[in-house]
């Protein structure tokens, strides 16, 4: 046995682990539920005697108590949702790491280390919705200098380490997560670095690659076009999440959503891939390995 395969022997979700996390599980539920429970049945009583008031003739001692009753029952219940609350955040604060390793949600890799893209928001335009805004707009990011990242060495067929360039200026809106979700997946969090990859090379079909002298490994000042279909860049998509994030759940979902709804997108940029467009600025372009391709779609037909 392989050192990386001890390594990955220890990473697996041993039956100490699974049986520690249901029983973590089942004491939350039990304090939750038992261990107030009789709160749970004072709220019951003052709700029933409030009922029962209601049918008999009003005086004003019944009114009294009914009030009475309905604010004890509403400090009660609010009391218990804030507890239940408190309970079920420091329940996963510190057994969130816990249950993803049992349960294998997390990629095992360790993340990349990498400098992040800089970006500027762009402005939201209010004259045309007004107040309404806040409803149909959607914040944009501006790159205000060249941005480089090395692909996996997974993406690319027929050749070896890519660094591919985003250039300056280039503006996107995140991933396309819909807004009734954002408060559980926000579109600038943990999906932003591969939706930057993938908003590029779905608006212009290809990516700028560095070119890199074969024989010193140095930067040659020259960029080329890795080109793609739209598998292509949807496969690399989860790739790259693979790559930064590591959060395995997140990037098959994400990844299937973008299989499955972003046609739309890709026809609508069918215009934009056919426009001319000139290497970043400070590069020139080398068009004698203009017609390289990446192909992470096929690395993973073959099961790689």
């Amino acid at each position: 046995m392989t050192d990386t395969d001890r390594e990955e022997c220890k990473k697996r979700p041993t039956f100490l682990r699974v049986a520690g996390t249901l029983l973590a599980i089942v004491l939350l539920l039990w304090f939750l539920c038992f261990q107030h429970f009789e709160s749970i049945r004072e709220i019951s009583d003052k709700i029933f005697a409030s009922s029962q008031a209601i049918h008999e003739p009003f005086r004003e001692a019944d009114i009294c108590v009914i009030a009475a009753n309905m604010a004890a029952a509403g400090a009660y219940a609010a009391y218990m949702l804030v507890l239940a609350l408190a309970h079920v955040f420091a329940f996963f604060y510190f057994s969130s790491r816990w249950i993803a390793d049992c349960f294998d949600l997390l990629d095992k890799t360790s993340q990349k280390k990498m400098k992040m893209p800089k970006l500027e928001p762009v402005r939201i335009p209010t004259e045309r919705h007004g107040i309404m805004a806040w409803m149909h707009s959607v914040r944009k990011w501006r790159l205000t200098e060249h941005w480089k990242y090395d692909l996996p060495e997974s993406c690319c067929v027929g050749c070896r380490k890519v660094k591919i360039i985003v250039p300056k200026g280039f503006e996107f809106d995140g991933a396309s997560i819909p807004r009734p979700l954002w408060a559980v997946l926000h579109p600038s969090g943990l999906l932003l670095i591969q939706a930057l990859v993938h908003d590029f090379a779905y608006r212009r079909g290809f990516l700028w690659k560095l070119v890199i002298d074969e024989k010193t490994g140095e930067k040659t000042g020259e960029v080329c076009r890795c080109e793609g279909s739209k598998e292509d860049w949807d496969a690399l998509f989860q790739k790259i999440g693979a790559d930064v994030n590591g959060v395995r759940t997140v990037n098959s979902i994400a990844y299937w959503a973008v299989r499955r709804f972003g046609r739309r997108a890709w026809d609508k940029n069918e215009e934009c891939r056919d426009e001319p467009i000139e290497p970043p600025a400070g590069y020139t372009g080398n068009h004698t390995s203009e017609k390289q391709h990446l192909r992470p779609s096929a690395i993973n037909a073959a099961g790689k």
